[in-house]
């Protein structure tokens, strides 16, 4: 069985962090706090899907003197975008203008319209994810916007989840994990057995119940 020499000798951690990766792009808004959101981008630990989540702010605490704000992680909003939506919002990026940019989930789990828009404040190039949703009945409607740099890391995070490269390593570092988390337990299990039979093996040399053909018969087997 071949295994990528991509991840070798990578400790799990430094393989989960190449594989696995988790970025949360904070939006606090504490004079009003229904404007704060966070928008988190994280891969799938089962596909290496790009996944983004978006969580409203619901109050803030205190530590110290800082004054931290508090989101509603429990009732986020997560979805994916197909590698044609992730090209368009790329394509939108790279040819920045003001305008707008409307994909509709409604197949979804939960169904939602998200929207991508453009703008410009005070000469600077802005971007507001939009996403309208439902809590059970309830409209609900989650919306950040991103500066210059943020649009930069949301653009390549989009490149990176439709890129045929990105894919092989995520299969290549998976299925190296997987190999290495089953021959570790296989190992263990062989060694295992291991030491049983050399107690046994041991038992049949000295045993003075152990019947003499019998003990022959044992030793000519384990010297096959």
């Amino acid at each position: 069985m071949r295994v990528n020499s991509t991840f070798k000798g990578l400790s799990d951690d430094t393989k989960k962090d190449i594989l696995f990766f988790n970025l949360p792009i904070v939006k606090p808004n504490n004079k009003n706090i229904s404007l704060g959101c966070q928008l988190t981008l994280k891969s799938s630990t089962t596909t290496g899907d790009l996944i983004i989540e978006m969580s409203k702010q619901i109050g803030t605490t205190k530590k110290g003197e800082l004054v931290l704000p508090t989101f509603d992680h429990k009732n986020k909003c997560s979805f994916t975008l197909s590698p044609f939506e992730s090209a368009k919002i790329v394509k939108g990026i790279e040819n920045f203008k003001p305008g707008k940019l409307e994909f509709a989930h409604k197949n979804a789990k939960n169904p939602k319209f998200i929207n991508i828009i453009f703008s410009v404040y005070k000469e600077n190039p802005q971007m507001q994810v939009e996403v309208n949703a439902k809590n059970g009945e309830t409209p609900i409607r989650y919306s950040i916007y991103l500066d210059e740099s943020e649009i930069e890391v949301f653009k390549e995070f989009l490149k990176s989840s439709y890129s045929p490269i990105y894919k092989k390593l995520y299969i290549e570092g998976l299925y190296d994990s997987e190999f290495e988390d089953r021959f570790s337990a296989y190992e263990e299990r062989f060694k295992a057995m291991e030491t049983k039979l050399n107690g046994f093996l041991e038992y049949v040399k000295t045993s003075s119940k152990a019947d003499k053909e019998f003990k022959q018969k044992v030793l000519e087997l384990l010297s096959k």
